[in-house]
């Protein structure tokens, strides 16, 4: 069993968004990692070209916060499963980045509507203490 947990990785994948640097997740991700966006047309099918895909999001990103923009990548959890997602928030526009991951690397990522999936900042059991 993997020391990486599903939750440790969507934490690693935070840190991308306020440090604008790939490095974190660079060997988390599969070779063959897929990544898939509703704003996006086609699906991206290898860590290398998702990363490339990544950097220049990043640079944008970080362009935009020096330009007074509002970025935030927040951990959540589904309120039925507990499973970890990445809130991602711009400018007070909300989507989710989904994962999958297998063997204690993330093999797949879905960014999608947040109206898509019921969500806390508290795992259910901190939400019950």
């Amino acid at each position: 069993m993997s020391k990486r947990t599903l939750e440790y990785m969507v934490a690693k994948f935070a840190t991308v968004y306020t440090t604008y640097k790939i490095y974190p997740i660079r060997r988390m991700l599969v070779k063959d990692f897929n990544y898939a966006s509703m704003w996006v047309f086609e699906e991206i099918k290898t860590r290398r070209a998702y990363l490339k895909y990544l950097k220049g999001k990043l640079r944008t990103i970080k362009k935009s916060v020096g330009e007074g923009a509002v970025v935030n990548a927040d951990l959540v959890y589904d309120t039925h499963t507990n499973v970890p997602y990445l809130l991602l928030t711009q400018d007070e526009k909300d989507a989710l980045l989904v994962f999958v991951a297998e063997k204690g690397k993330l093999k797949r990522a879905d960014l999608c509507s947040v109206d898509y999936y019921s969500y806390s900042y508290q795992r259910k059991e901190e939400s019950m203490n």
